[in-house]
């Protein structure tokens, strides 16, 4: 009894393991699919092929029956490969008269549990239906570094998921893909994440690269050189929203009032991101807000252009926070930078807006508009109504080799607005309060906010930097420096500093509500923490020879009010005038 039990024990534990089979083009599909002995097509795995189990490909080419046209079902599979996407390639060798795509995954999946594919190319497929290599339906999938090369569908020329579908996408190149219809390379209706991506000389009729319908983002991806005859080269038409972060637009081309990056409808947020050379024959060069809502900040358009909207054409609501806009040009129309249409809700604030054309149109080098505007705090060639706008020359690093720095001689330094949506800069660096004019912070991350004399002649100065941090520096009577750092703490800014007798420092952190924690600085670091009623706030710190802390707290009225804490004992107080 106690045998027929271990054995039971050991089989159903061994059937809870994941199996890997091998193929190479010159295994043997009657082969066990080992390594040693792998099969020779990949649908000769996949007839064997459970959940969890993974299908490793072996250097070399795979074309031909059990190479494409695959269907597989199961929920859970991986397919890799030993040498990477320069070789192992799936040549799918299709054409208008003999269709051939590499796979169709379809399934019960879920997003926590999905399917991968990794380190495969897959080139020259073509259907008459959607997704020219991949089509995806109820299932999920993860792609990381392949390639997508000269593949043809009718939605989706490399890639397409239906709305029951979820991809994500990572350090993969789609190049040459075309759709008849929407997605060049790639159509999606589910849930979308593509980071750090490549998409180059992909068209389609509609959508060049990317359509999405379905919750999208979009991090660190190139999308260079593609083409569409409607449709923006990215496009979300979605209310679930597409988020993009750290994308290079460059050179796109779109015809017929729809920018490279379309906002058809929904939700779109854009942040750190440039759009350099890209054209459109009607109107948005660069970007087309038709629909929904949209925000760009701390991003760069440069040299796009378009009849009228050079850069930007919109008839939305749209917010541009922290961007920098430069030669764009409505080449026949209006708005160099930006066209304002009659549905249009546009807020501006802490941009820049330099040498932007409109050579037809007189006076809208940078902005036309008839809908409803709101610009402040911006930097604007010709000038433009609103608070805190100058018309005065940024200067750029070097505009004209595509640096679009500002010198730290700018009047554009600190001439902003903090504003909600705007806390990092094009670098991700953090925002000054007020910000910089533009994509680019500029200027010192760190200020001073105290200093104080110590014994034997040494000094104490304290810098704060944008995010709330304390450096504070001891400097001796022969100027050397040493210096530590603190927090920050969450609430808590660092706002002056008094020097003590046996070499300690104190660093007084101020909290919102006007309380203060006081750092004892030695050997050891110690705190306390004081407040006082609402009308008074913080003016001064000192410390006696004999430790005893002197706190000096200012009343709405002018009032002073001098705290005396010794290191044992009552704390004492005096009040000091004017008196009404």
């Amino acid at each position: 009894m106690r045998f027929t039990c271990s054995v039971l024990a050991s089989a159903i534990a061994f059937s809870g393991f994941a199996s890997t089979y091998y193929v190479s083009p010159t295994g043997s599909d009657s082969n066990p699919g080992t390594e040693a002995k792998p099969f020779k097509t990949i649908g000769a795995a996949f007839t064997i092929t459970n959940s969890g189990d993974t299908v490793t490909l072996e250097n070399g080419v795979y074309s031909g029956p059990g190479d494409v046209d695959l269907i597989l079902n199961e929920t859970t599979i991986t397919i890799n490969s030993l040498g990477g996407a320069a070789n192992a390639v799936i040549d799918c060798a299709g054409s208008s008269s003999h269709n051939h795509h590499f796979l169709t995954l379809t399934g019960d999946g879920a997003p926590s549990d999905p399917s991968s594919v990794t380190g495969i190319t897959i080139k020259d497929a073509y259907t008459s239906s959607n997704g020219g290599a991949i089509n995806l339906g109820t299932s999920f999938l993860l792609v990381s570094a392949c390639v997508f090369t000269n593949n043809f569908g009718n939605n989706g020329g490399a890639v397409y998921s239906d709305a029951s579908s979820g991809v994500q996408i990572s350090n993969s190149t789609f190049q040459g893909n075309e759709a008849s219809s929407s997605g060049g390379a790639g159509h999606f209706q589910g849930p979308l994440i593509l980071s750090n991506c490549m998409f180059a000389n992909n068209s389609s009729q509609y959508s060049g690269a990317i359509y999405s319908s379905g919750t999208s983002t979009l991090s660190d991806c190139s999308i260079s050189d593609n083409t569409t005859g409607g449709g923006g080269i990215v496009e979300n038409d979605s209310g679930a929203g597409m988020q993009i972060q750290s994308c290079a637009f460059t050179h796109n081309t779109t015809n017929g009032n729809n920018g490279t990056l379309l906002n058809y409808s929904g939700q779109m947020t854009v942040s750190d991101s440039t759009f350099i050379g890209n054209t459109d024959v009607s109107g948005g060069g660069a970007v087309s807000n038709q629909q929904g809502s949209m925000v760009v900040a701390s991003s760069i358009f440069a040299n796009n252009s378009a009849p009228y909207g050079g850069a930007i054409y919109n008839n939305a609501v749209l917010k541009l926070l922290g961007c920098s806009m430069t030669a764009n040009c409505a080449t026949s129309g209006s708005g160099g930078a930006i066209y304002a249409d009659g549905g249009s809700n546009l807020t501006m604030a802490d941009d820049v807006l330099w040498q932007d054309s409109a050579p037809n149109s007189a006076g809208t080098a940078e902005i036309a508009n008839r809908g409803t505007i709101a610009v402040e705090y911006c930097d604007v060639a010709l000038g433009y109504a609103g608070t805190g706008n100058i018309k005065v020359n940024p200067v750029f690093v070097n505009a004209a080799q595509g640096n679009y720095m500002l010198q730290n001689t700018s009047p554009c330094l600190e001439a902003g607005i903090a504003v909600a949506g705007l806390t990092t800069d094009y670098t991700t660096r953090l925002r000054h309060n007020p910000p910089t004019m533009g994509a680019y912070e500029i200027g010192s991350d760190w200020t001073v906010v105290g200093t104080a004399a110590g014994p034997n002649d040494g000094k104490r100065v304290l810098w704060v930097s944008v995010e709330g941090q304390a450096w504070l520096w001891k400097i001796s009577s022969t100027g050397q420096v040493t210096s530590g750092k603190y927090g920050p703490s969450l609430g808590y800014q660092p706002v002056a500093v008094a020097a003590g007798p046996d070499d300690h420092s104190y660093i007084v952190w101020q909290y919102a509500s006007g309380g203060i924690d006081v750092f004892n600085i030695g050997a050891s670091v110690t705190s306390a923490h004081y407040s006082v009623a609402s009308n008074y706030s913080f003016n001064s710190i000192t410390v006696s020879a004999d430790n005893v802390v002197h706190i000096t707290w200012q009343s709405k009225q002018g009032q002073l009010w001098i705290w005396n804490i010794p290191p044992t004992g009552s704390i004492t107080y005096q009040d000091y005038g004017p008196y009404n």
